[in-house]
């Protein structure tokens, strides 16, 4: 719902079909199945962990950037705001 007003409306429909699919195939996966993407996980080192964090953040830049929208609207904002009151006018 929030790809097109964003700025990369393709990336935000690409990244929800992909969670999408994955929530979909991940009962399928098995409890031991699991267990072994799991033990292999922890078995990678330090070094591993490291880039997927750094892949992981960078996601959630990717992410971030894409959910603002293109433009502001800050004319619509200035017209909802309160009038400002100046001390000199009380």
């Amino acid at each position: 719902m929030a790809a097109p007003t964003s700025r990369a409306p393709k990336t935000l429909r690409i990244l929800g079909v992909v969670i999408i699919v994955a929530g979909l195939v991940t009962p399928l996966v098995g409890v031991e199945r699991a267990r072994m993407i799991v033990e292999w996980w922890a078995a990678q080192g330090s070094a591993f962990m490291r880039v997927w964090a750094g892949f992981v953040f960078a996601l959630g830049l990717l992410l971030a950037y894409a959910v603002v929208p293109r433009r502001l609207r800050l004319r619509s904002l200035r017209e909802r705001a309160p009038p400002v009151v100046s001390p000199t006018s009380l």
